[in-house]
């Protein structure tokens, strides 16, 4: 009895075409593009913090151009994983419903990491606009 590939739950292989495969390795390129953009530009503003701190003695800017470094460090770094797991897609034979689901679980991470600094980010700003209007 043959199972139903695209059936959850079970296995079984499930090759997309060469236009498919095209499409593929032409989003892994933009991602590996834009992940290692977002990761060296994290490195370089990390970079630039340290300088501040050492040269200013700045303690909250270099706080918050640290964070904005780490975030974007591990922004870049996921973006790198998931391009390379959608690239694995055009790469491979008989795996590529694995190498799918692997990218999509890299991508639900990107956007998780997102998703946490924006509601955080909110949460200052309204935090920000409540202590300001206190203080009026």
């Amino acid at each position: 009895m043959q199972q139903d590939p695209l059936k959850p739950g079970t296995s079984g292989s499930y090759e997309f075409s060469q236009a498919e495969d095209a499409e593929f390795r032409g989003l892994a390129r933009s991602m590996r593009f834009v992940g290692g953009a977002t990761m060296w530009g994290g490195l370089g503003v990390g970079a630039l913090a340290a300088v501040v701190q050492f040269i200013q003695n700045d303690h909250p800017n270099t706080l918050a151009w640290a964070f904005v470094a780490v975030i974007n460090v591990a922004l870049g770094f996921l973006l790198l994983s998931a391009g390379a797991s959608f690239r694995a897609i055009s790469e491979t034979r008989g795996r590529d419903v694995e190498h799918l689901m692997d990218a999509i679980r890299r991508l639900r991470r990107v956007y998780g990491v997102q998703a946490s600094v924006l509601i955080g980010g909110m949460i200052l700003i309204a935090a920000a606009v409540v202590m300001g209007l206190a203080h009026g």
